[in-house]
C-alpha cells in the first residue's frame, strides 16, 4: 500500500469518526399565533441549541413549485418575514443550518405522487427547490412526504436524484416513518441512502388517544415483553439500520410533547387503561396533546415506566405519556451506544422555552438542553461492524447454561466472550438473529 493511499485511508477515518451529532429541531410558523405565554418566535431560539433547524412548512403547489404556507414567512410580512428572522439566528450562530421543510401531515400524499410520477414533474420540483432556497438563503430542503407507498418506490428514489442532481452544493434529508411494515414497503433504504444527507425517523405518535380508546406511551424507547407491534423508538431505527440505511445517517425523534386521555375510571391509571382524548389544553389547543410546559404545570404524579424508559402523568382524570430529561437522556445514552448519528425535536415551542416548569427552577428549554449537553461530543463512525443493540432484560441463563446474556449484550459481546470474530460466531451459526435473549455458541 502506498504512502499517499495509507494517509488517504487515516484522513477518511478521522473525518468520520470526528463528525458531530446532528441535533436538529423543527420550527413551526404557526407557534407565533399561539397566545400569551404559547408564542412562539424565531427570537426566542437560544443561540446553540440545535446544530439545524427545520423550517416547517412551505407548501407544494398544483403546478409542482413551492411557496410559502404563510405570507408572514415572506419578507412582505408584517412582522419582519419568518424566513429572514430564522435565518437571521445565523448571525449569532454561524455554523447553524437552516432547512425549509416541504410536507408535512396536512399537505397529504396525493400531491407528492403526482409530482414524483414523472420526470417532467419532478425536475420542475427540483428547480423551484433550487431557486426557493437561493432566494430565502437556506441551506436545504427537507422533504416531510406523508407517506410514500409501494408504487412510489421509485418515484421517491427518482425524486430524490434530480433534487440532489440540481441542488448538489445544498442539505437534502427527509422526514420518515417509523412503521416497519411502511418501510419495507415504501423504500428502497440502499438507494435512498444515495440520495441524502440524513434522515430524520419520527420515532413518536406510536401511540394517541386520536386512534385509540387506551393509553399508551408516544415515544417508548422499548416495548414490554410480549408486545409484537414494535412500536418503539429502539425497533424503529434498527429496522431501518437493518435495512441499509448507515447509522450515522439515522436521527432519532424526540417529542416535545405528550399524548392524553381523559380516563374512563380515575382510579384505574395504568398502562392500557380505557379513556378518551384528553381535553384541549390552553396553549396547543387540540384534543389529546400537550406540550411539555403545560403537562408539567398539571401539578399531577409523575410515574416511571421502567419497562418502556419514559415517564407518564397522571392528574385526576387526566392521563399523559410524554419525555421529560430522565428519558431523553436515556434515550441520548442509548443513542451513542448503538452508533446512530443524533437526535431532533418536534418541536422547540413545545419545550419550556419560557421556564414555567414548577421544579425546573427557572431554566429554559430543559429537554433541548439535555440533548445539547449528551449530544455534545463526536458522533461515532458508521462502523459495519458496531453491536447489533438489544433491547437491555434481566441476567438470564441460556437453555444450556453455556453462557449467561446480560443487559445491553449484543452479538459482539457474545463472540468476544467465546474468542470468535463476528465472521466465525455468524459462520457457526446459520441464520443468527442477535434480538433473542440469548444465542447459543456452538464449539
Amino acid at each position: 500500500m502506498s504512502q499517499n493511499l495509507l494517509y488517504t485511508i487515516v484522513l477518511l477515518a478521522f473525518c468520520q469518526v470526528s463528525s458531530e451529532y446532528i441535533r436538529g429541531c423543527y420550527f413551526t410558523n404557526w407557534a407565533h399565533y399561539r397566545p400569551g405565554i404559547g408564542k412562539y418566535d424565531p427570537e426566542d431560539y437560544e443561540p446553540g441549541l440545535c446544530t439545524h433547524i427545520f423550517f416547517a412548512f412551505a407548501k407544494l403547489k398544483e403546478d409542482f413549485t413551492i411557496d410559502a404556507f404563510d405570507p408572514e414567512d415572506l419578507p412582505s410580512g408584517s412582522q419582519g418575514g419568518y424566513y429572514a428572522r430564522i435565518n437571521g439566528l445565523k448571525e449569532k450562530q454561524p455554523d447553524l443550518k437552516t432547512l425549509i421543510s416541504v410536507g408535512g401531515w396536512s399537505a397529504g400524499t396525493t400531491i407528492f405522487k403526482q409530482m414524483a410520477s414523472n420526470s417532467e414533474n419532478r425536475q420542475k420540483f427540483a428547480k423551484s427547490v433550487a431557486d426557493f432556497i437561493k432566494k430565502y438563503k437556506f441551506d436545504g430542503i427537507d422533504i416531510d412526504w406523508e407517506h410514500p407507498d409501494a408504487d412510489d418506490k421509485e418515484n421517491f428514489i427518482n425524486m430524490l436524484k434530480d433534487l440532489k442532481e440540481a441542488n448538489s452544493d445544498k442539505l437534502i434529508t427527509i422526514a420518515v416513518t417509523a412503521a416497519g411494515e411502511k418501510i419495507d414497503l415504501s423504500f428502497d433504504v440502499p438507494e435512498v441512502e444515495k440520495y441524502i444527507d440524513f434522515i430524520n425517523v419520527m420515532t413518536y405518535d406510536f401511540h394517541g388517544s386520536s386512534w385509540e380508546a387506551k393509553t399508551g406511551q408516544n415515544s417508548p424507547l422499548y416495548v414490554p415483553e410480549g408486545d409484537t407491534s414494535k412500536f418503539s423508538t429502539s425497533d424503529a431505527m434498527n429496522h431501518w439500520a437493518e435495512k441499509g440505511m448507515p447509522k450515522n445517517k439515522l436521527i432519532v425523534g424526540i417529542a416535545t410533547y405528550g399524548r392524553g386521555w381523559a380516563l374512563d375510571d380515575p382510579s384505574n391509571t395504568g398502562i392500557g387503561s380505557p379513556g378518551k382524548p384528553a381535553p384541549a389544553m390552553e396553549f396547543t389547543r387540540e384534543a389529546g396533546i400537550a406540550s411539555y410546559y403545560e403537562i408539567c404545570k398539571l401539578d399531577g404524579t409523575r410515574k416511571w415506566d421502567d419497562v418502556q424508559k419514559v415517564p407518564y402523568m397522571v392528574k385526576d382524570n387526566l392521563w399523559f405519556g410524554y419525555d421529560d430529561s430522565k428519558s431523553i437522556k436515556g434515550k441520548m445514552d442509548w443513542l451513542k451506544q448503538n452508533g446512530f448519528g443524533g437526535a431532533f425535536v418536534w418541536t422547540l415551542d413545545f419545550d419550556d422555552f419560557k421556564g414555567q416548569c414548577p421544579d425546573g427552577g427557572g431554566a429554559k428549554y430543559p429537554l433541548l438542553n439535555t440533548i445539547k449537553n449528551e449530544l455534545s461530543g463526536k458522533s461515532p463512525s458508521n462502523n459495519p461492524n458496531t453491536p447489533k443493540p438489544v433491547t437491555p432484560k434481566p441476567d438470564t441463563p441460556t437453555n444450556d447454561k453455556q453462557y449467561i446474556v446480560k443487559a445491553g449484550d449484543s452479538c459482539w459481546n457474545i463472540a468476544t466472550v467465546a474468542g470468535l470474530t463476528l465472521e466465525q460466531l455468524k459462520a457457526k451459526n446459520p441464520g443468527l438473529n442477535c434480538d433473542p435473549l440469548w444465542v447459543r455458541i456452538f464449539a
